[in-house]
């Protein structure tokens, strides 16, 4: 797709983009205390685990802002298509009104199993056309990952301390699938229409001057914190590279040289940074501080 096009499909699922995930309060009381639980997993990583940076409404927000677009979501209630309207009123309907949480814990189930390789086209999209701000599309193909199990372990919870209609947890799946799948057809379509016509009918969306990718600047340095191991000083990031955690909050084992990220549990060897296990897939850039002076 041109970059016109793609603002068209940014401009189709920026309510849902920017309201993401707000729909998922309502259904946790609803739920066995089991169940309620890989479901708040899930809800505090859509809301960046209290990074407010991280939340995946701000990065869809970051992509809009790059692409000169409106961030405000009423901008665009008046020119949506009605498909992308059904997307994004199933899970509204499936955490307020429906009879049976099943319904929304298979839709669940299916979207999040379905989005890291769907998702795939988008990153490669943003790549080819030079859009810095991909994460709203890179983050979810890893996270989503990880809320697949969380789904299946929430389901799976409700059925066994209150029972669960598989029935209708497969019409979740199928009412997902149909809806989720008009919807990205509709809004491709109206990208290649509106483009044939030079893009006259267009929300207003003028590219806009983007913005360093200050993360991956080299002259970018991470805060670093202090730790004292076996006599050294070792200057550790901040920031764990899974999901910005705070490691200066994370578990430190002195006897094994080890530090824990708090919120997914990536586990690092202090005196290397060598990542030993979790979701993080780099090591930490760690400092041996070799000035100090009689122990200060």
């Amino acid at each position: 797709m041109s970059l016109e096009e793609f603002r068209v499909i940014l401009q189709e699922f920026a309510v849902d983009g920017l309201t993401e995930a707000q729909a998922f309060f309502t259904i946790i009381p609803k739920l066995p205390i089991k169940a309620q639980m890989p479901i708040l997993r899930i809800v505090i990583d859509e809301f960046g685990c209290g990074n407010l940076q991280q939340l995946h409404s701000n990065l869809y927000r970051n992509l809009l802002t790059e692409l000169g677009m409106s961030t405000n979501f009423e901008t665009y209630l008046d020119i949506l298509n009605p498909e992308s309207y059904d997307f994004l009123n199933i899970f509204y309907w499936m955490t307020n009104r429906a009879s049976s949480v099943a319904y929304f814990l298979g839709a669940l189930a299916y979207l999040e199993s379905i989005i890291p390789f769907s998702f795939q086209c988008f990153a490669d999209a943003c790549n080819r056309l030079n859009i810095l701000h991909h994460q709203y599309y890179t983050e979810h193909m890893h996270i989503d990952r990880f809320h697949a199990k969380e789904a299946l372990l929430a389901l799976r919870e409700v059925e066994l301390s209150v029972g669960i209609n598989y029935t209708k947890a497969w019409q979740g799946v199928q009412i997902a699938s149909l809806v989720t799948g008009r919807a990205f057809e509709a809004a491709i379509e109206k990208a290649i229409r509106l483009n044939e016509t030079n893009g006259n009918d267009l929300q207003n969306c003028h590219p806009a001057e983007t913005e360093s990718n200050f993360y991956s600047s080299p002259d970018y340095i991470p805060e670093h914190f202090s730790v004292d191991l076996k006599g050294k000083e070792y200057l550790i990031p901040v920031a764990c590279p899974h999901r910005q955690g705070r490691l200066n909050c994370g578990l430190i084992n002195d006897q094994k040289g080890t530090i824990t990220c708090p919120l997914h549990f990536s586990k690092f060897e202090i005196a290397s940074g060598k990542r030993i296990s979790g979701p993080a897939q780099q090591s930490l850039n760690i400092v041996e501080n070799n000035n100090r002076v009689n122990g200060t």
